[in-house]
């Protein structure tokens, strides 16, 4: 009787450690939904439509995942882009950054975004600045 209980603890052991050992799914992606332009800093530049990009930059190359509308530049902000369809992020595994662009003075702002400077508690935004704009990305974590 007790070399059957050994082997069933032996057993229970063994499953427990086989599951409890592999390693977890590190595939936390944050699914972009809308941007929010808080801020531009940028003065002395002619009245133009501003749009933001979003590039996923991969081996020095940089593939634009999204661009949004157009909006005037003497607009009040903020404002807000929704996007037609949602961007799947890892920031865990590719490097992104979000620019401002006017539609004839060029790149006016980029901003990084570096996962380590965010505390994750799953928010649904997320800022990122730097002296020539504010843009919050909006979204949902999966």
């Amino acid at each position: 009787m007790t070399n059957i209980l050994k082997i069933y603890v032996l057993s229970f052991l063994l499953i427990i450690l086989n599951y409890g050992c592999k390693k977890k799914n590190e595939n936390i992606d944050f699914y972009l939904n809308s941007l929010t332009l808080k801020t531009n800093n940028v003065n002395n530049l002619p009245k133009q439509n501003l749009y933001i990009k979003v590039i996923q930059i991969q081996n020095s190359n940089q593939i634009i995942l999204a661009t949004t509308n157009s909006y005037p530049s003497y607009f009040t902000l903020p404002v807000k882009f929704g996007l037609e369809k949602s961007i799947e992020m890892n920031f865990y595994k590719n490097t992104y950054v979000v620019s401002l662009y006017g539609d004839s003075s060029g790149c006016l702002s980029t901003n990084s975004i570096n996962i380590k400077d965010y505390k994750i508690l799953y928010p649904l935004d997320m800022d990122t600045e730097n002296n020539g704009a504010t843009i919050v990305l909006s979204g949902t974590w999966r």
